[in-house]
């Protein structure tokens, strides 16, 4: 039995996959690929296909590739991760809400707020930051007065009328 190795997302031209026995048939989109598969692209021919071990592979013109453990990785690691180790079911942790456990003791933490170990923007690493100019910053500068908060001084009245001419009849 082939194992499967991957989904076809794009293509573009020509391409062919080739069995062990030397069967060959034309991809499309959709189409499955299997671990040993040669993948063929003609002139012109391009080929993306999305990996079951979450990778992308990409194949372009007058292309070659065999699918194997150089390309995709069909034997996880039994000792990675998978993340759901300790997870607590939706149902466990509708449970604690409802019994008046905070929810933030129980989930592990969030990649972002201020818990999460970065430099956060405002004051305990939480919100926005703000830049803080001196006072004097732009006095050596002649002609640019400090900390202008006016605008660009477009009067709208020195705009010309409208033209008449353009409308007659």
């Amino acid at each position: 039995m082939a194992t499967f190795a991957g989904e076809v997302t794009q293509v573009v031209g020509t391409v062919v996959a080739i069995d062990a026995a030397g069967n060959e048939r034309t991809l499309n989109v959709g189409d499955q690929v299997f671990a040993g598969e040669v993948i063929r692209t003609g002139d012109g021919g391009f080929i993306a296909i999305a990996l079951v071990d979450g990778g992308r592979f990409d194949l372009g013109r007058d292309g070659e590739a065999t699918l194997d453990s150089d390309v995709v990785d069909l034997e996880p690691d039994q000792g990675a991760p998978t993340g759901d180790e300790g997870a607590l079911s939706v149902e466990a942790l509708q449970a604690a809400i409802a019994a008046g456990v905070d929810p933030t003791q129980l989930l592990p933490a969030t990649a972002a707020g201020p818990a999460a170990g970065g430099q956060g923007g405002g004051p305990d690493g939480a919100g926005h930051s703000f830049v803080i100019l001196p006072p004097g910053l732009t006095e050596n500068v002649p002609g640019v007065p400090d900390f202008v908060t006016q605008g660009f001084g477009v009067n709208f009245g020195d705009l010309p009328g409208p033209r008449e001419d353009l409308f007659e009849e």
